[in-house]
């Protein structure tokens, strides 16, 4: 294939397996580099960390409201620190009662079976943070290097198939560490300006909102890098990812109305499946075979939309 400008495009290294899988963690290692270096990044991981931040502040100041009232009702003092009373409020029976008749038994139930509130707050900040992090990063991976011609440089030493796939790889290490830089934000915030009766608990459970996060966030990773395989230049890539997204969030509640017992219910029930919003209510459960399955259906929905845009990618002029 001849380059713009006239200039063969390199030759692609001899196939391998071995070779392969060390030429996709050499691009994914190159991937985590760069986003080190390019000061953008940087950004959006402090753009993520604050937004954890003022969210946990405004759960503190909540919650130390909530508490202010509940004293006053009571006749009893306040404390210095916010955190005492809320947990034994948030299990009486006037809070959980409301809860399951909005929400249903089940998921009231999987929300209140030994969650804390910090973390199951933490959890509804990061599904949504992470994902708009993890749109922005992908959308400008592949697209920036072509705009820079450096992915020249790249497919001299890798294959498209092994660059695109490293890339992919590069972006979920980046939004894994996103994902544990919130949940120590949090943590560190709880911890400090609340009482909070078993920190090591505190812990695990961030750290499992962390995960489920992450799991929502995978197809977006492969929705970003899928509209980064598209088009030269950041900009134009982020405003496809984010348009498929809008389209995708209007075909889901469309779709949710034909969803029945007949051909086109299934029908309607299996797209579903396919569409990053389902994986929303399966999110918020503790048990782990379900949380796996729903991480590993996400992980399916991210390299459907990656292999959307490889098949773009693997036949353009570069």
């Amino acid at each position: 294939m001849v380059a713009d400008g006239g200039a063969p495009e390199p030759a692609s290294p001899a196939p391998g397996l071995g070779r392969a899988l060390r030429s996709c963690g050499w691009i994914a290692a190159y991937e985590v580099g760069e986003a080190a270096r390019t000061r953008l990044l940087q950004l959006l991981l402090v753009a993520y960390a604050a937004s954890v931040a003022l969210s946990t502040w405004a759960l503190v100041r909540l919650v130390a409201f909530a508490e202010r009232a509940v004293a006053e009702r009571l006749g009893v003092p306040t404390t210095r620190r916010p955190g005492t009373l809320i947990e034994e409020t948030l299990r009486s029976g006037s809070v959980t009662e409301p809860l399951r008749a909005f929400l249903g038994n089940g998921v009231a139930d999987q929300l209140l079976d030994g969650s804390s509130f910090v973390a199951l707050w933490f959890g509804a900040t990061a599904s949504v943070a992470l994902p708009a992090l993890a749109l922005l990063s992908a959308s400008a991976s592949i697209s920036g290097e072509v705009r820079t011609r450096g992915i020249r440089w790249l497919l001299s030493r890798a294959t498209r198939l092994e660059v695109a796939a490293g890339k992919l790889l590069g972006q979920g290490v980046l939004v894994a560490v996103a994902a544990l830089l919130g949940a120590a934000v949090a943590f560190t915030l709880s911890t400090s300006l609340m009482v909070v009766a078993e920190p090591r608990a505190l812990a695990g459970e961030l750290l499992l909102r962390a995960g489920t996060s992450l799991a929502f966030a995978l197809p977006f990773v492969g929705l970003g890098l899928g509209a980064s395989c598209w088009v030269s230049g950041a900009h134009t890539a982020r405003a496809i990812a984010f348009g498929v997204l809008f389209a995708l969030l209007w075909g889901y509640a469309r779709l949710q109305d034909h969803v029945g017992p007949g051909g086109l219910g299934r029908a309607a029930d299996g797209v579903l499946l396919l569409l990053p919003p389902s994986l929303w209510t399966d999110l918020w459960g503790r048990d782990p075979g379900t949380l796996l399955a729903t991480a590993a259906r996400g992980g399916v929905q991210g390299l459907l939309f990656f292999t959307l845009g490889w098949a773009r990618f693997r036949g353009r002029d570069l």
